[in-house]
């Protein structure tokens, strides 16, 4: 198996894992009446007030989600230089 081979296996279990762990993680979910009396006085119907709430709770959910998917610098430089001293 070649360098090359070896790096998309690498990569391709990567991937199935990333997929995994998010098929584990608990849903978020809103409840979006417990945040309607916020725009009560909003001269808009109903159902965009519910869009609008829903389309800001997506948008905290994904930074949600790269909270989750994003390892700090520190822990980064640790592998690296564990490679190296492996190497």
């Amino acid at each position: 198996m070649s360098k090359g081979d070896r790096k998309l296996d690498n990569k391709l279990a990567s991937i199935k894992n990333e997929k995994e762990e998010m098929e584990t993680r608990p849903k978020l979910k809103i409840d979006w009446r417990v945040y309607e009396e916020y725009l009560a006085d909003a001269d808009i119907p109903e159902d965009q007030k519910k869009e609008l709430i829903e389309a800001l709770w997506g948008i905290i959910v994904s930074f949600v989600d790269l909270g989750f998917g994003i390892e700090s610098a520190q822990a980064a430089i640790d592998v690296r230089s564990a490679k190296k001293v492996t190497a």
